[in-house]
């Protein structure tokens, strides 16, 4: 015979789960930039971590969308945020690589003004914000897809 659980009690046990996953995420994250910015390894140093990280976000981000749980599906005022968020996360992106740039290579600029310096900020934060972009546009797509195969 099966025994029917408390909804109560798969609710709880859904919340810890989910606590710990994104534990395990900040955690890794953290991982990463102590062994990349702190520590200055190579990124061979660290593979391990961005493989299990990535895998965990693409398969919970991608499995969530399929099954049609969109998080995307929000009121039209929290839509307009999705533009100055992806500009905000390049701006980020380039201020802490504009910091490691410069601090590795800083002898070789004439200033924080340097033209060469100054294109490499241009660069990363065009490229990064153009990345970010895209990946936000795929999960909406994969959202989308998802909503569209339930109903």
């Amino acid at each position: 015979m099966k025994k029917n659980k408390d909804e109560r009690t798969v609710q709880l046990n859904n919340k810890i789960q989910s606590e710990g996953f994104a534990l395990m995420i900040g955690l890794l994250a953290l991982s990463i930039f102590i062994k990349s910015y702190i520590w200055d390894m190579s990124p061979s140093e660290y593979t391990a971590e961005l493989a299990v990280m990535a895998i965990a976000i693409l398969y919970i981000t991608i499995r969530s969308s399929t099954l049609g749980f969109n998080s995307f599906d929000y009121p039209m005022n929290t839509k307009k945020f999705i533009v100055p968020s992806t500009i905000a996360i390049g701006l980020l992106i380039t201020i802490i690589n504009g910091v490691r740039n410069f601090s590795l290579y800083g002898d070789k600029y004439t200033g924080i003004t340097d033209v060469h310096f100054l294109a490499v900020l241009g660069f990363t934060f065009v490229s990064a914000t153009i990345f970010i972009g895209v990946i936000i546009g795929a999960l909406y797509s994969i959202g989308e897809f998802g909503q569209k195969r339930l109903g």
